[in-house]
């Protein structure tokens, strides 16, 4: 590569700097903001389940069937969007050199991921398999079938508990780079 080249690209790399900063604050709030709705939507599941191991087979099979209908809904939409949101702040952040909120974001959207395979791998399959239950009847052992999901639940929560924990730790190291005064 030439000299002016070189000259020409390094400079188009640095004139981008200033515009991904000016994305990384705006980013980092809204990764904060949409993790926390992930992760709060998951931790108020958790009484909601307790609450649902107190039913009869009957119960438990009308209520969890009636909640696999209406939670897509909101969360489908939610968890996309968080993670688009984050996989943009990781973005920009990388493109500002901002690498503390960076490593953060990252890990924000690695846990993100997270959330996302336990419900393709765990939540979907075992809600479809309890859609099919029959109210009246679940089959034997339907009680496994329920614990299993909990687990998968529990996976959901705490990765989704982390990957909001994680983009505040983006967004306070944004806030702590802007307080520091510059050498």
């Amino acid at each position: 590569m030439s000299t002016s080249a070189a000259t020409t690209s390094s400079t188009a790399a640095a004139a981008g700097r200033p515009r991904a900063a000016r994305w990384c604050s705006a980013l980092a709030v809204l990764g904060a903001g949409a993790t926390g709705l992930v992760a709060g939507v998951h931790i108020s599941g958790i009484p909601l389940a307790e609450a649902l191991r107190t039913l009869d087979p009957a119960g438990y099979t009308t209520t969890k069937q009636a909640l696999d209908v209406s939670y897509p809904k909101l969360m489908r939409p939610l968890l996309l969007a968080t993670l688009g949101v984050l996989a943009a702040s990781l973005a920009a952040q990388c493109l500002a050199e901002r690498r503390g909120a960076a490593l953060a974001s990252g890990v924000a959207l690695a846990a993100g991921v997270v959330v996302l395979v336990a419900v393709l791998r765990g939540d979907l399959p075992i809600n479809q398999t309890m859609d099919a239950w029959d109210p009246l009847g679940p089959p034997a052992g339907w009680e496994a079938v329920r614990a299993d999901w909990e687990r998968w639940f529990a996976v959901r929560a705490a990765a989704g508990l982390a990957s909001f924990a994680a983009a505040l730790a983006a967004l306070a190291a944004l806030v702590a780079r802007t307080r520091t005064p510059s050498s």
